[in-house]
């Protein structure tokens, strides 16, 4: 792993704990705010699907794992060279005990 990529996993991973303890002094914080009326009713379909539109993007955004992803790619390259992309290498025939072909084969009459 190079230094600078190093340097930074240590930064990101210690940045995590004041983001929590942030994270954590506001919900305590709001914790008088809270109101529970809106779990006595029954949202209308059109304010339900209002809700779920409005939510989508904020999981797009949650699971986006690109920038992470892109990095381990660079990792793997720079760690395996030319063989972090190449093809797949073949499994032994003893792996494949029990296993049918795919495709079927035609059979032979």
């Amino acid at each position: 792993m190079l230094t600078g990529q190093r340097i930074m996993l240590i930064i990101t991973q210690w940045l995590v704990y004041p983001l929590i303890l942030i994270l954590l002094g506001v919900t305590l914080y709001l914790i008088p705010a809270w109101n529970f009326s809106a779990f006595r009713g029954v949202p209308t379909p059109g304010e339900f699907l209002m809700s779920v539109w409005l939510v989508i993007p904020v999981l797009v955004f949650a699971f986006n794992h690109s920038p992470a992803i892109s990095q381990f790619s660079v990792a793997m390259k720079h760690e395996y060279g030319s063989r972090a992309s190449g093809p797949p290498r073949r499994r032994s025939s003893s792996s494949r005990v029990g296993s049918r072909p795919w495709p079927p084969r035609a059979s032979c009459r």
